[in-house]
């Protein structure tokens, strides 16, 4: 994926975030700390393009944490995979 497409998803992805917050209240807020640790912003086009690709993946398993929580059925796997692939390219990242 192209540096620019990470950058209109990763903002879509902060427009989702704030519709959950809005849906299920701020108290949901505190699972997105570790998304908020990377302080990273999609309008931070200077970040590389690993860095806006961990932040992604880091705020797409916050929110499906929270929505696990309201609906563990269907988002508990989803969640798990999604912290892996964080690990994994944090890990990578490292290197």
């Amino acid at each position: 994926m192209q540096k620019d497409h990470l950058i209109q998803l990763h903002a879509f992805l902060l427009q989702i975030r704030s519709y959950v917050e809005t849906i299920y209240g701020e108290e949901d807020s505190k699972v997105f700390t570790s998304y908020d640790a990377l302080n990273i912003h999609p309008h931070e086009v200077h970040k590389s393009k690993d860095i806006q690709q961990i932040a992604i993946f880091e705020l797409s398993k916050c929110m499906s944490e929270v929505l696990s929580d309201k609906d563990p059925v269907h988002f508990k796997r989803i969640s798990e995979t999604l912290d892996y692939t964080c690990d994994h390219l944090k890990k990578k990242k490292k290197k």
